[in-house]
Parts: structure tokens; C-alpha cells; sequence
């Protein structure tokens, strides 16, 4: 089985981004918009995905209207694909998260995750941040028959 660093490589590989450091903890790779943050716990030999869905509104009100929709949205996890929403203080920013243990996981599966993870943190954004033209958003296009791409 292999470990969380490993996995972060697979997946690299896989989608044309490949880990050049085999020793880092963290990797970054963007898809279509987003960036899929990857950080591996070697304490425990989980990974963790991380995705930035948009940023915390300045406006009061706005803020307010956010944090409800993120409640509702992690309420029992229902809807956030088992993942959960925070924000980042930092950057003031909606954060979507997702860990599993390596041993939990395979190259196929981290893929079908990180794939799942975009879709979502797309979704939430169109629901947290509408349009100014009040118009859907295109949404990600779907992958190439190969699978994700970076």
C-alpha cells in the first residue's frame, strides 16, 4: 500500500504535475481555476486535500449570509461530500476539506476524490458567490477521456 507521499506523487504523475521534491509534505496543483492543495501527515499517514472555494465577502451582511449557507452546507457533512467547510483566517477565505489514511486510498481512488472535490468546491462557489450577471456559471469542463488534467 502506498504511503500518503507516494499517493501525492501517483496523482501528480498522472495528471502532467509531477512531484519533483519526493521528500515534500505538501503538493499544489491546479485545475481549471482551482488549486488542489495536497499535505501529507506523516504522524498518522493521512492525506489531506485541501481546495479554496472563494473568498469571505468584506460586507457585513454578505459574511453573515456566507457563514449560514457554510453551516447548512456541513451539516452532517450532506453538503460537502464528507469533506468540511472552514475558513482560512489567514486569507480570509472559504476553505473545503477532505482526509482520508493512505491505507484507505489508491491512485484511482485519489483521483475519483480530487475530481469529486473540484466539482463540489464549483458547486458551493456558484451557491456562496452568484453571478453579478446573475447568470450560471459554465462550470468546469468535464475531463478528458483520460481522466483529470492539470
Amino acid at each position: 500500500m502506498p504511503n500518503a507521499r507516494e499517493l501525492m506523487a501517483a496523482l501528480g504523475g498522472r495528471v502532467g504535475v509531477p512531484v519533483t521534491d519526493s521528500q515534500a509534505a505538501a503538493h499544489a496543483i491546479r485545475f481549471d481555476g482551482h488549486v488542489v492543495n495536497l499535505v501529507a501527515d506523516d504522524d498518522r499517514d493521512e492525506l489531506r486535500c485541501l481546495v479554496r472555494v472563494c473568498p469571505v465577502p468584506a460586507d457585513p451582511g454578505a459574511r453573515l449570509a456566507l457563514y449560514g449557507r457554510l453551516l447548512k452546507a456541513n451539516a452532517c457533512g450532506l453538503g460537502t461530500g464528507g469533506g468540511q467547510l472552514g475558513v482560512d483566517g489567514g486569507e480570509a477565505s472559504v476553505i473545503l476539506h477532505w482526509g482520508a489514511p493512505a491505507a484507505d486510498l489508491d491512485a484511482d481512488r485519489l483521483e475519483s476524490i480530487v475530481a469529486a472535490l473540484l466539482d463540489l468546491a464549483e458547486a458551493l462557489q456558484r451557491d456562496v458567490v452568484p453571478d453579478p450577471a446573475g447568470e450560471p456559471s459554465a462550470g468546469r469542463a468535464p475531463p478528458p477521456a483520460g481522466g483529470l488534467r492539470a
